[in-house]
C-alpha cells in the first residue's frame, strides 16, 4: 500500500496513447495553475492502453491478472465497456459469465471497480415516467441488476469551451439518503470539472 494515495488503473481502449498523452498533459498542466499543485496523480494514477484485450476470454483475463498483480490498484477502470467483450453484450449467459469472472478477480484483488459503458439509442423523455432510468443501459439487463451503483452523465449543452453536464444517480444501493440529479460545467481548454449552480429539483 501507498501511505496516503490510491493507486488507480486506467484502462481504455478507444483513444491513441499520442492523443492520450496530450490530455494528461493539458490537464495536469490546467491543475497545476489553478492549484499550485498536480497532486499525484502520475506516480498513482497508471494508464493502460490495450485496444485489442478481450477481458472476458481466457487470454485476455490472463493479460488482466497479470496487470491486477503488478500494480495492486485500489481502483480499476475500464473505459469502454463493451469494447472489452467478445461474447454478445445482448446475451444474458456472456455477461452473468463476465460479471461472475469480474466479481472474482474483485474479491481477490480488492479493488473497486468503475465501467464507463453507453446507453442505447433512443432518448429517455421518450420513455413512460414509470420507466426504470437504468433500462436505458447497452446490453443485457444482468449488468444493471449486478451494479452496486449507476452514474449517468448527460450532455446539456453550452457555448464556446464550456460544457454543461447534468449527473444523475440512477441506482445508488449502499447511499444512506437520495442523491439528486447535478450539474457540472466541463472545460474543453483544461478538461477539468466546475461546480455549477447545485442540484435539480425533480
Amino acid at each position: 500500500d501507498i501511505p496516503g494515495g490510491q493507486r488507480v488503473l486506467y484502462l481504455q481502449f478507444e483513444i491513441t496513447d499520442t492523443m492520450l498523452h496530450k490530455r494528461f498533459d493539458k490537464m495536469t498542466e490546467a491543475w497545476l495553475r489553478e492549484n499550485g499543485h498536480t497532486g499525484e496523480v502520475r506516480e498513482y494514477l497508471r494508464v493502460w492502453s490495450e485496444p485489442f484485450l478481450k477481458i472476458d476470454s481466457p487470454t485476455g483475463k490472463k493479460i488482466l491478472v497479470e496487470e491486477l498483480s503488478a500494480v495492486k490498484p485500489t481502483v480499476l477502470i475500464i473505459d469502454p465497456l463493451y469494447k472489452t467483450l467478445s461474447g454478445d453484450i445482448l446475451n444474458p449467459n456472456s455477461m452473468r459469465a463476465l460479471v461472475d469472472s469480474l466479481d472474482s478477480l474483485i474479491n481477490i484483488y480488492k479493488f473497486s471497480l468503475v465501467l464507463i459503458h453507453h446507453t442505447r439509442k433512443g432518448s429517455m423523455e421518450d420513455r413512460p415516467s414509470e420507466y426504470d432510468p437504468t433500462d436505458d443501459m447497452l446490453g443485457s439487463a444482468v449488468l444493471s441488476w449486478w451494479a452496486d451503483s449507476i452514474i449517468k452523465v448527460k450532455r446539456k449543452g453550452g457555448m464556446g469551451s464550456k460544457e454543461t453536464l447534468e449527473i444523475s444517480f440512477d441506482k445508488v444501493r449502499h447511499a444512506e439518503e437520495t442523491l439528486l440529479k447535478r450539474e457540472v460545467i466541463f472545460d474543453k481548454n483544461t478538461l477539468l470539472f466546475h461546480p455549477s449552480e447545485g442540484t435539480i429539483a425533480v
